[in-house]
């Protein structure tokens, strides 16, 4: 935020604050002009992406992202800019699309900071979602995950809103910390724009966007939103998964899925051998869910 900056006044009981990263105390209340700015109150938290992934401020209404308290998961809603740029993913509004990223998108990734357990949600104005759970850092083990999600891009010219119910089970166990992020454009136009972005300082020439930079999120808890009291329902999706899922021998591997039979989950990747021919490996073994899933 530049100083000529001045966001509306907040609503009544609400304070603009921000988390100091890899702690568990709530927020200080005061203004941080290097991070991102957010309104707070006891039912909701709305952040907003003022940044691109590499630091530099963006040039547009930034994108809103409130979270909000429900009794079967997080709702997450989004309020952003419409550019339909590149044009909508050919698949069916509602329903999952693996490769999501690769078309306008926001997107909010809520990780274990001590396990690197981590989910990935990604929502189109479009109306398409793709949720993904990673166990090590960019080790997709669950992809293509059912959501609730609508989209609408009619009642407000230029802009698009869409709310997400994001299931309790999706969420790994102990979740500390938080980034998200927008993307938008095609070819040279294509624009990457990150929550908690990487300081100019720490980027190195020809590097890229990369949304699985761990070490830039920042500290978030369920419990301000839900209240203290409240506990993270358990889940056996993450259960019997280890953690840190090693990766395999292949490269440019670019889908990993799991297979679920007789109460075990399987692990398979598939990318190409060190000779450029295609290839799928399984991880050896299979992991044994302790009870079925509620999702």
């Amino acid at each position: 935020m530049t100083s000529s900056e001045v966001w509306p006044l907040p609503p009544l009981h609400s304070s603009i604050i921000t988390y100091n990263a890899g702690t568990d105390r709530k927020p200080e209340q005061r203004m941080d002009e290097e991070r991102a700015v957010f309104w707070w109150s006891e039912d909701q938290s709305t952040y907003k992406i003022t940044t691109t992934w590499d630091s530099k401020q963006v040039m547009h209404d930034p994108v809103t992202i409130t979270f909000k308290p429900h009794p079967d998961g997080l709702l997450l809603e989004v309020n952003a800019l419409f550019f339909d740029d590149p044009q909508a993913p050919p698949g069916e509004p509602g329903k999952p699309f693996n490769g999501l990223w690769d078309y306008e998108v926001v997107e909010s990734f809520f990780l274990n900071s001590q396990t690197t357990q981590y989910l990935e949600v990604e929502l189109c104005p479009h109306g398409q979602h793709l949720v993904l759970l990673l166990s090590g850092v960019g080790n997709t083990f669950m992809i293509e995950l059912p959501l609730e999600f609508s989209a609408d891009v009619t009642s407000d010219w230029g802009q698009w809103h869409g709310t997400a119910l994001i299931p309790w089970p999706y969420f790994p166990p102990g979740v500390d910390m938080m980034n998200s992020y927008a993307i938008h454009g095609s070819g040279i136009g294509r624009v990457y724009e990150s929550l908690y972005p990487i300081p100019p300082e720490e980027i190195s020439e020809g590097q890229g966007a990369n949304f699985h930079r761990l070490e830039y999120f920042k500290a978030f808890k369920l419990k301000w939103i839900m209240g203290e009291e409240w506990e993270q329902p358990s889940s056996c999706l993450w259960d019997s998964i280890p953690c840190n899922i090693p990766k395999s021998r292949l490269r440019n591997a670019v889908k990993k899925e799991v297979w679920a039979g007789a109460g075990t989950v399987q692990i398979t990747e598939r990318g190409e051998e060190e000779s450029g021919m295609e290839a799928e490996w399984t991880q050896p073994g299979a992991y044994t869910l302790d009870r079925p899933c509620g999702t």
